[in-house]
């Protein structure tokens, strides 16, 4: 027994050598945490509890530079690491919480994917929302970016999660989605593909006319410009047109967010999500330009909509 109450006591003061300090309550402002490939530094294995979806963290702390191998057997995840630690979250006035990002090791790292879980701290409870979708046919990722901002206008900030999901193509596929903490629970409140695998519908229709032109309508907005496409070189619009000068198609398609980042454009204090979106004709190689598309937060409704949006030519 001794030797047992020696040994918790070294663990404890091992922890408290890692505590954070709290940061700051004030701070509501937009923030951001790229992946970082660091290396584990230590084995720690915490108890899972499914049916509250917490760990147990008492005694513990967690240092930012300090990389955490985790095991979860009951839903059984092994060789867990820490991939990302964000900055402090605002979760409300009185709470502030702490955010993580770890990636199963499963695919031993050579890969460059890995399956993502997201953790949030709160009172010594660490609460864990697995990532892998539903919405999406491959549940690993190449990498992920987390933002924080409040969305809402409660003064708490949300989660948003931006992961590229493959890189063919040149522009890469991604998946965005939005995350918020609470009564004790990880919900998602937004995604950019649907069930069926469709994109999030940000209103843009994009319509080939002859003469290398190009209309950009947006349904929502009501926002519109025709404009022409200028190449350089001239097998760019091989794309556009048959042998007989006739057009192929008179659409293009538009492809994911390979933008998804908080900013407070209207300057109202209340983030909103300003994605961009690449517009093809038949791959990444006839790219016309990016639609630009400001999605805003109604209460009312507890859903994004479509607040503004614009399109930005590509360059010859």
């Amino acid at each position: 027994m001794k030797k047992l109450s020696c040994v918790l006591l070294v663990l404890v003061l091992m922890f408290s050598l890692f505590a954070c300090g709290k940061a700051s309550q004030g701070d509501t402002s937009p923030s951001v945490m790229n992946t970082a490939d660091n290396t584990a530094s230590g084995d720690e294995y915490y108890q899972y509890y499914r049916e509250h979806q917490e760990l147990s963290l008492t005694e513990t702390g967690f240092n930012a530079d300090t990389m955490l191998r985790i095991d979860i057997p009951e839903v059984g995840l092994e060789n867990v690491y820490v991939r990302q630690v964000s900055e402090r979250m605002l979760l409300d006035t009185e709470t502030i919480g702490t955010v993580y990002l770890i990636a199963d090791d499963r695919y031993g790292g050579n890969r460059g994917t890995s399956d993502y879980y997201l953790l949030v701290i709160v009172n010594d409870k660490l609460y864990v929302k697995d990532l892998s979708p539903q919405e999406f046919n491959s549940p690993a990722s190449m990498g992920a970016t987390l933002y924080f901002a409040d969305l809402d206008g409660d003064k708490d900030k949300e989660i948003l999660l931006q992961e590229v999901k493959g890189m063919s193509g040149g522009a890469g596929q991604y998946l965005s989605r939005v995350y918020d903490f609470t009564d004790s629970e990880i919900k998602k409140i937004f995604t950019s593909y649907d069930k069926e695998n469709k994109y999030y519908n940000t209103g843009f229709d994009c319509t080939l006319l002859e003469n290398h032109m190009l209309r950009i309508d947006n349904a929502f907005t009501g926002y519109t410009t025709t404009f022409e496409v200028v190449r350089e070189n001239e097998e760019y619009f091989q794309w556009w047109y048959d042998d007989d000068g006739d057009l192929r198609n008179t659409s293009l398609w538009v492809d994911s967010f390979n933008r998804f980042e908080p900013e407070d454009v209207d300057d109202d204090g209340i983030s909103e999500i300003v994605c961009r979106q690449y517009t093809c004709l038949n791959n990444h190689a006839d790219y016309s330009g990016s639609a630009i598309t400001v999605l805003k937060y109604n209460s009312d409704t507890k859903s994004f909509y479509v607040y503004d949006a614009w399109f930005e030519p590509a360059e010859n």
